[in-house]
């Protein structure tokens, strides 16, 4: 066992690494949002669970589409651009989930309501649906470059490319709980 992590830790090229790390992002990232959201929405805007349910509803129906359209750009598309896109995507969509004004002391219950600055429901729900969708589609593209990425070394055996990608994807869920907690 010891002599195959040894192989693996060899074989790990810097471009495998980084989609490793894209691989521990995405399941943090969306761990983060799912697990929070219904606790998130109920203390902030007052949400009840088919506010909640719809969100994810109008999630999930986005998300196949948002793929199917990305799997069709890269076509077009180089893998490398696909990925700044996205994640550029998503940063502006996780920029519009940051509230400034949580950190200025304010004399009402709300979430800072009125203020400019604030992240209300309409924005949390637009930034929600870019970075979840974003980052369920940026799956597909960092799959794509890890299968051109992986040294063949790492195609079979036990330790191999989909174990530890696996892996490292449920350590990112793992994480991503913790985080919450």
């Amino acid at each position: 066992f010891w002599s195959q992590i040894k192989f693996v830790r060899n074989h790990m090229t810097p471009a495998v690494n980084i989609c490793m790390f894209l691989l521990f992002s995405k399941q943090f990232t969306v761990e983060n949002m799912i697990s929070a959201t219904s606790m998130l929405t109920k203390n902030r805007y007052g949400w009840g669970l088919a506010q909640v349910g719809a969100l994810g509803s109008v999630v999930g129906c986005l998300t196949i589409p948002i793929s199917i359209f990305i799997g069709w750009i890269s076509q077009y598309r180089e893998d490398h651009v696909l990925m700044l896109w996205m994640i550029s995507i998503a940063t502006f969509g996780m920029a519009l989930l940051v509230d400034p004004t949580d950190f200025v002391s304010t004399d009402n219950d709300t979430y800072n309501e009125g203020n400019i600055f604030a992240v209300g429901p309409h924005r949390y729900y637009m930034g929600y649906l870019i970075v979840f969708c974003t980052v369920q589609a940026f799956d597909g593209v960092v799959g794509s470059v890890l299968s051109k990425v992986i040294p063949t070394a790492l195609a079979s055996g036990t330790l191999n490319s989909g174990l530890l990608s696996t892996f490292v994807g449920t350590l990112g869920r793992g994480f991503g709980d913790i985080s919450v907690t």
